[in-house]
């Protein structure tokens, strides 16, 4: 019993000890930001979002994002509106060339459609794989001050149930900024 409490209290003074050091190498370890981003899929898809993320080291970086999907919203085709919530990844590779970073990014989270909303008929496969959306990422950062970041990337993504269907994944162009306190 004692050697568990002795390990016990190792164990959480190193995690301690840790969590100083990380929190001593950088002032700015979180961030928020706005997201802007238009293409092209099955018609024309604009997808905005609101992130908030977490720079774990100098390479990596985590988000939560918020992405609305708006399809076809000025043509003939059926009006589609729909929101996801995102686990990000971001990892940048030593290739940085002041103040521009390259990244890459991949994410995987729920989806809701908001509009045309209905349960329909189908495979419970199918409802679950449209309920589950994807993104994939290549970008750039670029510091513009030392607490605000502009972001532009290429992003591919959607629901799952579009890769069971072979359909091409959306292609979105992508804008943002980023503030890190």
């Amino acid at each position: 019993m004692k050697r568990l409490c002795v390990l016990t209290v190792l164990l959480t003074s190193s995690l301690a000890g840790a969590a100083t050091n990380s929190a001593s190498k950088s002032e700015d370890q979180y961030y928020a930001g706005l997201n802007f981003g238009a293409g092209w899929g099955s018609g024309l898809k604009i997808k905005p979002s609101v992130v908030f993320g977490y720079n774990y080291d100098k390479n990596s970086k985590f988000e939560l994002e918020v992405l609305t999907d708006i399809s076809d919203m000025f043509g003939k085709q059926e009006k589609k509106m729909g929101a996801s919530l995102l686990a990000n990844y971001r990892y940048y590779p030593d290739l940085d060339i002041d103040p521009v970073k390259l990244y890459v990014s991949g994410g995987l989270g729920g989806y809701l459609q908001v509009m045309p909303f209905s349960l329909g008929e189908g495979e419970v496969v199918d409802k679950i794989l449209g309920s589950i959306s994807y993104k994939l990422k290549v970008g750039v950062d670029y510091e513009i001050a030392p607490q605000i970041v502009g972001t532009a990337g290429v992003t591919a993504g959607g629901q799952l149930s579009g890769i069971k269907a072979k359909q091409i994944p959306d292609a979105i162009l992508e804008v943002g900024i980023r503030y890190n306190f």
